[in-house]
């Protein structure tokens, strides 16, 4: 079961066909990645609900964001997943309207238990930096691409990591 944690955490738990995500702590690039490929393993395998609990998420960065919105963005509209996001407080709210990912997702704004499911921890982590910068890379596209008035936020961060991509593929990191 996941736990309060300011590092962060994100259990999942597939049942009934759907795919459950809990997220703890701050959400962040470093268990953005482990959901990315869970999520999209399980999408692909013909999941069409997803159920994000956010009760006891402390904040999240643009990176995991822009992962939550390849979950659904990125899928072919005839695949493409009910994404429900529950338990959000007003700051978790707040964030995802900002950058007009409550147009791709529904954000419940009742209190809503999670099932009583059997929780797997995701790991967190890259294999190398390079890794983890084309994944921040794309996160921040997928934002951009979702919103356009998201270049204005995003957009010389999106540069900056283009051209620390471009310096690693040089060895000059």
């Amino acid at each position: 079961m996941a736990t309060m944690t300011s590092k962060g955490s994100v259990d999942v738990a597939v049942s009934g066909g759907a795919l459950y995500i809990k997220v703890a702590g701050l959400a962040t690039m470093n268990n953005g990645r482990a959901l990315h490929d869970f999520a999209t393993e399980m999408i692909g395998a013909g999941f069409k609900d997803v159920v994000v609990d956010l009760l006891e998420c402390t904040g999240m960065d643009s990176t995991f964001m822009g992962t939550l919105a390849g979950v659904t963005f990125h899928v072919p509209e005839s695949s493409r997943p009910n994404v429900m996001v529950i338990n959000a407080s007003p700051h978790s709210r707040k964030l995802l309207e900002s950058i007009g990912l409550t147009a791709f997702v529904q954000v419940k704004d009742e209190p809503a238990p999670m099932p009583k499911v059997e929780m797997q921890h995701l790991r967190d982590g890259f294999t190398s930096d390079t890794e983890k910068l084309l994944f921040m890379k794309q996160a921040h596209e997928t934002l951009i691409e979702m919103d356009k008035r998201n270049q204005a936020r995003f957009g010389g961060f999106l540069q900056a990591l283009t051209e620390e991509l471009e310096r690693a593929k040089l060895g000059t990191l």
